[in-house]
């Protein structure tokens, strides 16, 4: 069995030299709004049947430090998943 360390770590490192379907399609976008304000929007869509899914999914954005505030909320589109 398989235990893993605590913290961050790799899991597998891979490279493919032929036709391959990634589970998920990452859509970026970043918007400057205003002077000192951005707003990015990353649309995931799912790429893998129906009798699969996605478990613990987690994304992370990270942020310059001297950001003062961040707020998120998550949408998803009626009949394709769950956001929570």
């Amino acid at each position: 069995s398989f235990i893993p360390p605590d913290g961050e770590f790799i899991v597998l490192n891979y490279r493919i030299t032929g036709e391959f379907n990634t589970p998920f399609r990452i859509f970026p976008s970043i918007e400057e709004t205003e002077p000192n304000k951005i707003e990015i929007v990353v649309l995931i869509r799912a790429e893998m049947p129906n009798n699969h899914f996605g478990a613990n999914v987690s994304v992370e954005i990270p942020v310059p430090h001297c950001t003062t505030s961040a707020s998120c909320s998550l949408v998803s589109a009626p009949g394709t998943g769950h956001a929570h």
